[in-house]
């Protein structure tokens, strides 16, 4: 009886132990926490990653009391659950008639860290399984550290180190007595206990931790006495939480398990683009505007120099953790350039006339007619002006033509993914930003414009694996559209002639707003960098009449004239191939003798202007197309008046109001001088 009461246990015992062994448990690394380095060597962060266990000596011993004391002080007694401690959550979970306590024990929870929760009592029972079979593997001072380094803290922090670092400014072996307490309480409820959200929450759990240690015995009364009454000063670290969210992207990439990383982020440009970043969301604060983004890419590389996702990582009201740079957002007119460039691609030129007259569509959704930002028609245009000046309705002809599957394949293979309805979903619209997309994403895909068409990923650290690029567009069309979008004089009818946009060195910028002015977008690069800047309001209500270049557009120029503050950028160089010739402004043929205005152009067509008889056709020989005036302060304004001349008599409207003898008074603004069948752009400042 006693041989098979003891080959019983023996069976049972050896079935336990292969149903151990069957359980799967995945084991973490056994490094140290992560530091993260920008590319100078300064840290940026040190993070307790998932999956990285923390020393035991680099903890407070009472951080190390309080944990045990909050969540398992039977910790040393058990061999990975505690019946007891089950029994009761289970009593009182019944007596509740819901789930207010799971009984788990700090193994449990290290199982549930690393292989997820499952759910119902079969998932509990899964779950001790793995715990017991933790205790066979590891000794339980690993256990502990393991739970150290992978539980959650509240505010995107994971991890005793990381924690100590935000909330404290200290390193995890610095903790007192009372910030221990405080910090062991977050992960039964990060955010119920959230120590900057529910701060009075966090100190009454505080509290019960401190009279716990007392009741086992962990502190003496004098301990207890000195951590109620020392003055806790919780706050967020940004000198210990630097670069927050590139950081957070640089962790979700999975770089391989080290002690260290060496990321791609300039540290002192990072700190510049925080400082601009704020100074111009306080600008535009009372206009609504409370958030922004900017990305710095570099163009060569494709390694991230600065990312900033909100103005203050800290600033809790406005949602400064949200980070705005990978937020889905509709980009307005920042997709225009890839329309653009199937057009190029399919045999127009920058010389080709576009129309940019009233139209209509029907779609699903109804008759479809798009306007200008400016609200009126500009009639003939060529193409070159069509998109630096942005104008809506050629950009959606040109869809209609191109086709908005075309172009919908063209975006995502330019990187944004993000872009995955059907194309009758987005319609003709989406050339005007009818989907959403991010701005790490879209300043990538500009990057790809800046590399002559070639398309490739982002990198995070300079050591990341080099990944071929794609070709988006050919270097001829990436070069022509380069050409178009740093041309400040094609520009001008929409922006002026000295706009924020106008910088001192060869750059190619692009601008987007959305409806209702909700989103700010202001995109372009120099041979050297790519840059990105996204501007707005964090909860999406529309902002005062804050367009792209009022709201991101100050803040691109900062960006750029801080990167090429030391060395300026070498210019864009067409590929070989490319042709160069004169045209006629009016027909954008090549021009003839007898033009009324010529200008240089790429790629001119192979036909020539018939303008041959000019007094068959009435011309404005006064101003040119372009042209700019400026008012002088030192004279009188009676006097400052200019006199319209055509090539014969005619009647002269400017800004559709009738002109007397053609002598028009100066007034500032963008305008529009118009004779029978012919008209001009200028400007006044």
């Amino acid at each position: 009886m006693i041989r098979r009461l003891l080959l019983l246990v023996l069976a049972s015992a050896l079935a336990f132990r292969l149903v151990l062994w069957l359980v799967p448990l995945p084991l973490p690394a056994t490094t140290s926490s992560m530091v993260l380095l920008d590319r100078q060597g300064r840290p940026l962060r040190e993070v307790g990653v998932e999956g990285r266990r923390v020393s035991l000596e680099q903890v407070s011993p009472d951080l190390v009391q309080a944990t045990l004391a909050a969540e398992d002080h039977r910790f040393y007694g058990h061999w990975g659950v505690d019946l007891s401690a089950t029994a009761g959550a289970a009593l009182g979970n019944l007596r509740a008639g819901r789930v207010v306590s799971g009984g788990s024990t700090l193994t449990q929870q290290v199982v549930t860290n690393l292989c997820g929760r499952s759910p119902g009592w079969g998932g509990k029972a899964l779950e001790g399984l793995r715990a017991l079979k933790l205790e066979t593997m590891l000794a339980k001072a690993e256990i502990l550290e393991l739970y150290l380094g992978l539980v959650p803290y509240g505010n995107n922090t994971r991890g005793i180190e990381s924690a100590a670092g935000y909330y404290f400014g200290r390193p995890a072996a610095a903790l007192s007595l009372a910030q221990a307490a405080l910090l062991a309480g977050v992960p039964n409820g990060p955010a119920l206990y959230d120590p900057l959200r529910q701060p009075e929450r966090a100190i009454q759990r505080q509290r019960w931790i401190l009279q716990r240690m007392v009741k086992l015995g962990m502190i003496e009364d004098e301990a207890y006495q000195r951590a109620l009454s020392e003055r806790l000063e919780v706050g967020a670290h940004p000198e210990q939480f630097r670069a927050p969210h590139f950081c957070e992207l640089v962790l979700q990439a999975q770089p391989s398990l080290a002690s260290s990383l060496r990321t791609s982020l300039d540290g002192p440009l990072q700190d510049e683009v925080q400082r601009l970043v704020r100074a111009q969301v306080e600008t535009l604060r009372p206009r609504g505007m409370n958030g922004a983004a900017v990305v710095v890419l570099d163009n060569a590389s494709g390694e991230v120099r600065a990312l900033v996702g909100s103005p203050d990582f800290f600033d809790v009201a406005n949602a400064g953790q949200v980070n705005l740079a990978t937020s889905l957002r509709q980009p307005g007119s920042a997709l225009k350039p890839f329309t653009y460039g199937l057009a190029l691609e399919r045999g127009m030129s920058p010389a080709s006339i576009l129309l940019d007259e009233e139209v209509r569509y029907a779609t699903a959704a109804g008759e479809f007619a798009p306007t200008n930002y400016d609200g009126r028609f500009h009639g003939r245009v060529r193409l070159r002006t069509a998109l630096a000046s942005s104008y809506n309705v050629p950009a959606v002809r040109l869809a209609h033509e191109l086709g908005i599957g075309s172009l919908l394949e063209r975006l995502r293979a330019a990187g944004l993914t993000s872009l995955e309805r059907p194309a009758q979903h987005y319609g003709l619209s989406l050339t005007l930003g009818s989907g959403e997309v991010d701005l790490l994403q879209l300043c990538n895909a500009y990057r790809a414009l800046a590399r002559g068409g070639r398309y490739g990923p982002i990198r995070w650290w300079p050591s990341a694996e080099v990944v071929p690029e794609v070709e988006i567009f050919s270097p001829r069309v990436a070069f022509l559209l380069t050409d178009i979008l740093s041309d400040p004089a094609a520009r001008a009818p929409a922006f002026g002639h000295d706009s924020l946009l106008s910088l001192p060195f060869p750059c190619a910028v692009k601008t987007g707003t959305s409806r209702a002015y909700r989103d700010n977008w202001t995109l372009g690069y120099t041979t050297g960098y790519t840059v990105g800047v996204w501007a707005g309001n964090t909860g999406g209500q529309a902002m005062h009449d804050v367009s792209g270049v009022a709201g991101a557009g100050p803040l691109f120029r900062e960006v750029m004239l801080a990167l090429h503050r030391s060395s300026r950028p070498a210019p864009f160089t067409p590929p070989g191939g490319l042709r160069r010739g004169l045209i006629c402004i009016q027909s954008g043929l090549a021009a003839g003798p007898h033009c009324p205005g010529r200008m240089p152009e790429w790629e001119p067509p192979s036909q020539v202007c018939d303008c041959q008889r000019p007094a068959e056709s009435l011309q404005i020989t006064f101003p040119a197309e372009g042209d700019h005036f400026v008012i002088d302060p030192n004279l009188a304004r009676r006097f400052q008046t200019l006199q319209l001349t055509a090539s014969g008599p005619t009647r002269w409207r400017v800004d559709g109001k009738p002109v007397p003898e053609g002598e028009w008074p100066l007034q500032p603004g963008l305008h529009v001088a118009e004779i029978p069948g012919h008209s001009v752009h200028f400007s006044v400042r």
